[in-house]
């Protein structure tokens, strides 16, 4: 009973993909192939099925790019077979989402990951060939945290938040370097924001954490941070490490500073304003194109401005 139907929509399929003049008209045979699956479905085991769905989407990519030069061409030629691979992508979701293994539900977001990659380069435009590498690239990382999330098991304690976000900094590197760098302004301020909100996820983890551990580790990285924002004058890991080295050092030792007397901050704060009277003074009586610390002040200052 089930060979008729089938043996309809494989007709209707070969009908339509005959026509090549109006590429549009191919979406309606290649969306219904996704019905064909939905009836052969229970023949299948569903290992087996999943793999021939994942195996139709690279065979569908391939068409597409072996029928169309570009996926939205002149006179309105459309790649029908790419974009159709999309529903496939979905359809393939309903049979692996809720799936015990994890090299299994990730393969939608693998096989998104691929659309992108493999479909970045058929566009005119270069600012939607970048958006589609970017897009893979987010893909990427989203397979990568959802395997990490499902072997958090074997992952210590310590270094799990470092392993969730340490690597959305390289993919960022590598975004800003390579595919963005026309527009490195708006992108500075986009990596200053993305170093500050993992910055501040590892502080909020360290704190809950509250192990020395934690601490030496927060420490190192802000310190590997400047450094590297000294090394590639880069104001965002410069900053920001710098920040959270300050911050770190203050939480740490804030016990010690509950117990200091009142009279040392009183006298702390009094040589603080004696010095800062005093050179004032000193400014005062010297020339003023003898003043080689303001010079200095002013030659750091620029420089820092010229960072990225």
């Amino acid at each position: 009973m089930e060979t008729i139907p089938v043996l309809g929509y494989i007709l209707i399929i070969l009908f339509f993909l005959h026509i090549r003049e109006w590429s549009v008209v191919r979406f309606a045979p290649l969306l219904l192939t996704l019905g064909l699956w939905e009836r052969v479905s229970h023949l299948l085991d569903r290992i087996y099925l999943i793999i021939l769905l994942f195996s139709c989407i690279i065979i569908l990519l391939q068409a597409g790019r072996i029928f169309h030069k570009y996926l939205i061409g002149p006179k309105e030629r459309v790649d029908a077979y790419s974009w159709t691979a999309l529903g496939y992508i979905a359809y393939l979701i309903t049979y692996t989402l809720f799936d015990n293994l994890i090299f299994v539900r990730i393969l939608p977001l693998i096989g998104l990951g691929i659309w992108f990659f493999w479909n970045a380069g058929r566009w005119k435009s270069t600012i939607v060939q970048k958006a589609f590498y970017t897009a893979g690239t987010v893909c990427s990382y989203g397979v990568y945290l959802m395997i990490l999330m499902d072997y958090r098991a074997w992952v210590p304690d310590l270094i799990e938040a470092e392993l969730q976000v340490l690597p959305l900094l390289v993919i960022f590197f590598w975004i800003k370097k390579y595919l963005w760098q026309a527009i490195y302004i708006t992108m500075n301020r986009i990596q200053f924001a993305v170093v500050l909100m993992v910055a501040v996820y590892l502080l909020v983890d360290a704190i809950q954490s509250h192990t020395i551990w934690d601490a030496w580790m927060i420490g190192g990285l802000s310190l590997l941070s400047m450094i590297l924002g000294m090394q590639y004058k880069v104001k965002s890991y410069f900053f920001v490490g710098m920040g959270v080295l300050i911050f770190n050092v203050i939480y740490q030792t804030r016990p010690y500073w509950g117990n200091v007397p009142w009279w040392v901050y009183l006298l702390t704060a009094g040589i603080l304003l004696i010095t800062i009277a005093s050179y004032n003074e000193w400014q005062k009586q010297e020339h003023h194109s003898n003043k080689p610390i303001e010079r200095k002040i002013k030659k750091m200052w620029l420089s820092l401005k010229s960072w990225n």
